[in-house]
């Protein structure tokens, strides 16, 4: 228990084992201090120092990094209907190695959406993806604030915008007595470039920054369609508003859900309760008494469908500043799994804390004899 104890510790506060030398490295001091005035246990780690070694602090960590992976996958089965997303990010450490955070997101039985970090992967190259984000916003608003600004950005495109724009700059430069807007340096390209054919030059400054101002513009456009006008997006548009009675065939491409029901669900739903979002649904559900909820499963599931995408990379970020908490330039050399195992103890130190450490050490000594005979047994 002491062992175990102290990588617990360790893993927990995100600390190194060992330092230049294996004495003088935290887990031997710790080990040492907690030995103080127990001449069993100080007699007992002398006469067994192979199970203080590096190659039982992994075992140890892996125990304790299952658990509570295990814990998690068990909460996510649990669920009436099993639904999650995966969220994957990538950073380098300070090593210069391609890590890939994998984080799951799912809905409790509270519908609660919940994040949780399941470790890190090395890869050869990068392919994790930042979506943008727009946390407190449904699907179907950030839809529709996304097609505003595309609007707005269209609206603008035009002279009067550009001239009204241009006054207005001309005037706070002059009343912050700055240098006059005037036409920048330009250097004349070679014919090898351009050719026999004149280059263009703007008249003025004027008609340079009105070319740069569209060019602003139309980039912001282009950069919004691509990024959001896609398939993922507009599905999931379909599926909120089916909220609001608006059947579509998207609905039978999902298994747990059956057209049929939620379409008398809905009716019965929209005929007692007020709401705009899938968040007020699922608060409305959240505070029914039990008997109730079982009337509206299907709006259940369909809320809980909704609710599991993710709508940020926060919680992958979040494990990049663990990581750069335990990789460090004095911890460069920490093999993958070894940080692997560290990094879920040290990101879930809530759930490390719940751990049964004795149930850990069991597993530990339920390996072989030998252990069996070193440590004896806690049943």
């Amino acid at each position: 228990m002491k062992i175990a104890g102290g990588v617990k510790y360790l893993a927990q506060q995100g600390l190194a084992f060992r330092g230049d030398e294996k004495e003088s490295g935290n887990f031997s001091q710790l080990l040492k201090y907690k030995a103080t005035g127990n001449a069993e246990l100080t007699t007992w780690l002398k006469g067994h120092i192979a199970f203080t070694s590096p190659k039982m602090q992994n075992e140890l960590l892996k125990l304790m990094a299952n658990t509570i992976i295990k814990e998690i996958v068990s909460e996510i089965t649990s669920m009436p209907v099993v639904q999650f997303a995966l969220i994957i990010d990538g950073t380098q450490d300070i090593s210069g190695v391609e890590q890939e955070s994998i984080c799951v997101r799912f809905v409790d039985a509270d519908l609660q959406p919940k994040e949780e970090f399941l470790g890190l992967y090395e890869v050869s190259s990068t392919t994790g993806q930042n979506i943008a984000k727009l946390r407190k916003q449904t699907v179907s608003g950030m839809l529709e604030a996304v097609d505003h600004v595309k609007t707005s950005m269209q609206d603008k495109r035009t002279e009067e915008h550009f001239d009204v724009l241009f006054s207005k700059a001309t005037a706070v430069a002059t009343k912050l007595d700055l240098q006059p807007i005037q036409m920048p340096h330009v250097r004349k390209p070679t014919k090898h470039y351009t050719g026999q054919a004149a280059a263009h030059i703007h008249p003025d400054a004027q008609s340079l920054y009105r070319a740069q101002f569209y060019n602003a513009l139309d980039t912001v456009n282009t950069q919004f369609i691509e990024r959001f006008d896609q398939a993922g997006f507009h599905r999931l548009q379909q599926l909120e508003n089916v909220l609001h009675g608006d059947m579509d065939k998207v609905v039978d491409e999902y298994p747990e859900l059956n057209s049929r029901l939620l379409q008398v669900q809905l009716a019965m739903f929209e005929a007692n309760y007020t709401y705009d979002t899938s968040s007020d649904v699922a608060s409305i559900i959240r505070e029914m008494m039990p008997e109730v909820k079982g009337l509206f499963g299907q709006v259940e599931a369909l809320v809980r469908l909704l609710l599991v995408v993710p709508a940020s990379s926060a919680e992958a970020e979040r494990s990049f500043s663990a990581l750069r908490r335990l990789k460090t330039w004095l911890r460069s050399s920490m093999s993958q799994t070894r940080l692997n195992n560290v990094a879920i103890c040290h990101v879930h130190q809530k759930k490390l804390d719940r751990l049964d450490l004795e149930g850990i050490c069991q597993s530990f000594i339920s390996v072989n004899d030998k252990r069996k005979k070193a440590f004896g047994s806690f049943a």
